[in-house]
């Protein structure tokens, strides 16, 4: 598999924007449900996981109290590292939740059975510790430009910075749960990867978000099971791309 990675790095691939949409629709019906009932449980662990922080900084007596805080302090230089260190780590903390959404995807596709303890899968070894340290590293990135950049007053421009280590870095964990590489040769070649196809990964996952909010609007089924389309389409894209080996990981089989 790696000498299909390396080779695809080298020379690029091909994508089908038109296969991209039908393939990430198609298991998106499958796994919405269940992907949808997962995110609203990732929702409410992240909520509580916020609220015990901010409570073990600003107290947990006087909520109306501890949201002044934080927007007092929202432009303070000491205030922005540490929710730029803050995020780092927890964006690594949660990445194999990303992970577990993705694999939904495969398993759905593989015509494997699949449920809500699958989201959890990633948090075992030998994946977590390459998970957790990608995304340190990518949070890390992130954060020291986003913080900079709020540190000299240019805010509006983070979210593309964001934008931009998103997409560069889309295949890093396919990468690791499906290609076996390690968290430093994922990255590295997410990034040669993306570069062969740029535009179409952008404009692919930009019909992944407009599809998202056309399901919140149109069918009325709430931001909850919609947005685990951008994971349908984060693995069409993977799929297409790269494709996978028989030893690529199976619902409980890691």
């Amino acid at each position: 598999m790696k000498n299909t990675i390396d080779q695809k790095a080298r020379e690029g691939y091909a994508l089908e924007l038109g296969k991209l949409i039908d393939d990430s629709f198609a298991t998106f019906k499958k796994t919405f449900l269940v992907s949808g009932l997962g995110m609203l449980i990732v929702s409410a662990i992240m909520v509580l996981f916020y609220i015990g922080l901010m409570g073990s900084f600003f107290g947990f007596s006087n909520l109306s109290k501890t949201v002044l805080s934080i927007e007092t302090l929202a432009k303070e230089p000491n205030f922005i590292i540490g929710s730029g260190i803050v995020s780092m780590f927890v964006s690594a903390l949660f990445a194999p939740f990303t992970a577990g959404f993705i694999h939904l995807n495969h398993l759905a596709q593989t015509q494997k059975s699949f449920s809500i303890d699958n989201l959890f899968d990633f948090y075992k070894e030998p994946y977590y510790k390459q998970i957790f340290l990608s995304y340190l590293i990518i949070g890390g990135i992130t954060a020291l430009f986003t913080t900079m950049l709020s540190l000299f007053g240019y805010e509006k421009i983070n979210t593309f910075v964001q934008i931009i280590f998103s997409l560069a870095t889309i295949f890093t964990i396919p990468l690791i749960i499906y290609g076996k590489l390690d968290y430093t040769e994922a990255l590295s070649k997410s990034v040669q990867l993306y570069a062969k196809q740029p535009l179409i990964i952008l404009v692919a996952m930009l019909i992944a978000v407009i599809g998202m909010l056309l399901g919140i609007f149109i069918l009325c089924i709430g931001i909850i099971f919609t947005v685990p389309y951008l994971y349908a389409m984060h693995y069409a894209l993977y799929a297409q791309a790269i494709g996978f080996e028989k030893t690529a990981p199976e619902n409980q089989e890691l």
